[in-house]
């Protein structure tokens, strides 16, 4: 043949001898009966399906495995019934759609609890959750004469009468002083000077026994509400009656490395600064490390007792701090109404305040646009590496193109 004369042409004539001789007259498996009837029946199942082929559809045949079943419309909810069949026509990867889906707003709704945790008035929480706390800036200075109790009865009176407001709590405190004695005030003024001063205890404990009222402290009085609270918070919560008594007291640590058990059911004595013969002394019930009952910190321990026993043991107790609930949280109405109190007064520049709204506003502020960033990074992230899941398990971005040609 032509074929075979070309290529013969470039065949040794030496070689063209040994590839007739070898396939024209060995006898290997040709001439072996089994072989034809191999290629017969392995050509059954192709020759059928080439006779079931149109030419034109043999134009654009692509080998396949999957056997192709004709299906009728057929009536009803098209629409619906279409749907369900893609749905479940391959379900591998309904599975990974379904789960990538699933997988994709688990992280986002993780992700939007995280940012709404960090929000301005959840991380903002005041003292017994109020909205505004009042201070007398003039209770805590260093001379008793300078000092006024500007939040009187009548200023109190005044914030309470506000529509707006639900709760006014509070706190008094008279300038007192601590007695030596050699069991729990000689343990606190050790520690006192171990942790906080630079001198030892031993230079200067001739002085405090001679002279307490060089060491000066306070007595701090609360209401039966902020009792209520800051009982709650004790790790070994006090008798409610012996608080209110006058028989049982608090003591804030302040940071000294002493445990509960080291100061729990020790007596504690006070005296009146400015009267060192009017004494009283409590048992000390509880300890509290929260800084929120303090004023003049001295080197002695500050006492927490009920109000209505401060009232009684000292003669002019100052109110120290107010603090206010409003009826709605974050009324700003209502807080311009008290802070426009604060600046009719006489003393206004003498006051200072904590608001719970403006530290929103400030903590807001400094977030910026962070909760909305966080969402679209998110949402950027998470749409290409879903399509990545899905086109891999699918098969790859050509195969599906040429799918579609």
């Amino acid at each position: 043949s032509f074929g075979g004369g070309f290529y013969g042409k470039g065949i040794a004539p030496e070689r063209q001898a040994q590839i007739f001789t070898r396939f024209y007259c060995e006898p290997e498996v040709h001439d072996k009966p089994g072989v034809g009837i191999t290629i017969f029946l392995a050509s059954q199942k192709p020759t059928k399906m080439a006779a079931d082929i149109s030419p034109i559809e043999a134009l654009g045949y692509r080998p396949t495995h999957k056997t192709v079943k004709e299906r009728k419309a057929g009536k009803g909810k098209v629409i619906a019934r279409l749907s369900l069949e893609q749905f479940t026509k391959d379900k591998k990867r309904t599975a990974v759609v379904l789960l990538s889906l699933a997988a994709s707003l688990s992280v986002y709704l993780c992700i939007v609890t995280m940012l709404d945790s960090q929000a301005a008035r959840t991380i903002v929480s005041n003292y017994m959750d109020t909205d505004m706390v009042i201070q007398n800036d003039t209770a805590c200075k260093e001379k008793s004469e300078d000092r006024r109790d500007i939040l009187d009865e009548a200023f109190v009176k005044s914030i309470k009468e506000n529509a707006g407001v639900s709760e006014v709590h509070s706190m008094i405190f008279a300038e007192i002083t601590v007695p030596w004695e050699p069991d729990f005030a000689e343990m606190w003024m050790k520690e006192f000077y171990a942790k906080w001063m630079s001198i030892p205890y031993s230079k200067e404990k001739d002085e405090y026994q001679n002279h307490p009222e060089n060491f000066g402290s306070s007595l701090i009085g609360i209401d039966e509400q902020e009792f209520d609270y800051l009982n709650n918070s004790l790790e070994h919560p006090i008798n409610k009656g012996d608080f209110r008594s006058g028989k049982a007291c608090i003591v804030y640590r302040n940071g000294l490395d002493l445990a509960d058990a080291d100061i729990i059911g020790k007596n504690v004595t006070c005296a009146l600064y400015e009267d060192q013969q009017t004494t009283k002394t409590f048992t000390i019930e509880g300890v509290t490390d929260e800084n929120y009952y303090t004023a003049l910190l001295g080197y002695p321990p500050t006492i927490i007792a009920s109000d209505q026993v401060v009232k009684t043991f000292a003669n002019n107790p100052i109110t120290l701090k107010t603090s206010i609930k409003y009826r709605k949280e974050y009324d700003r109405d209502t807080e311009q109404e008290i802070l426009a109190l604060l600046e009719e007064n006489d003393n206004a520049k003498d006051f200072s305040w904590e608001s719970k709204i403006e530290d929103a506003d400030e903590i807001e502020k400094a977030q910026g646009n962070m909760p909305q960033l966080g969402i679209s990074l998110l949402v950027c992230t998470m749409v290409p590496v879903l399509t990545w899941i899905v086109l891999e398990k699918n098969g790859t971005v050509v195969e599906r193109i040429k799918g579609v040609e």
